[in-house]
């Protein structure tokens, strides 16, 4: 997840070395283009690579855009990312809007935040601070999942990677509340 959020910020330089484009005969609204140019973005990015310890990483984006008052920071509005780690686990991200600021190697997920594991869990936030060069995030407030185990609510959630087996682990606190789902 990481990884691919640091393309975005460096798909934002293609902004700052683009010339001018000649129209030629090709009909377009002036209206639109002139203010499409004027906002300098991309139109529905999609990036793949892949972490240092080998999970694979996809995202995309509807439209991103570079700051242009904070150099190496990109915004992104429609957010999907797809992260397949090693032992076949694969967590899916989405979100309204995202802030990609890689000299802070940070990245700030906002509005309606979707996590997905493929083992049955479905989380919902409104915020989610990630970093960029390693597994770590956590959620900027409340917390409701939903999962194998039934319904919880907590006040954060904590995403990391366990240092000496290199599994991810959802780590859920302030207040947990879990209402468990017996299966029948």
């Amino acid at each position: 997840m990481l990884l691919p959020l640091a393309a975005l910020a460096l798909l934002s330089t293609l902004f700052m070395l683009s010339s001018k484009v000649e129209y030629g005969d090709i009909p377009v609204a002036q209206r639109d283009l002139a203010n499409r140019a004027s906002k300098q973005q991309i139109t529905a990015p999609y990036y793949t690579g892949a972490t240092d310890d080998g999970a694979l990483v996809s995202m995309t984006a509807t439209a991103a855009k570079p700051d242009p008052d904070a150099p190496g920071r990109v915004s992104a509005d429609g957010l999907w990312t797809r992260i397949d780690l090693s032992d076949g686990t694969v967590l899916t991200f989405r979100a309204d809007a995202a802030t990609i600021d890689e000299p802070e190697d940070r990245a700030d997920l906002t509005g309606n935040v979707r996590i997905e594991s493929s083992n049955g869990y479905v989380m919902l936030t409104e915020g989610l601070r990630s970093s960029m060069r390693a597994v770590a995030a956590e959620s900027m407030g409340p917390v409701k999942a939903t999962g194998p185990a039934g319904k919880l609510d907590a006040g954060k959630l904590k995403i990391t990677a366990d240092d000496a087996s290199g599994a991810v682990q959802l780590v859920f606190t302030n207040g947990v509340k879990l209402v468990y789902e017996p299966a029948t």
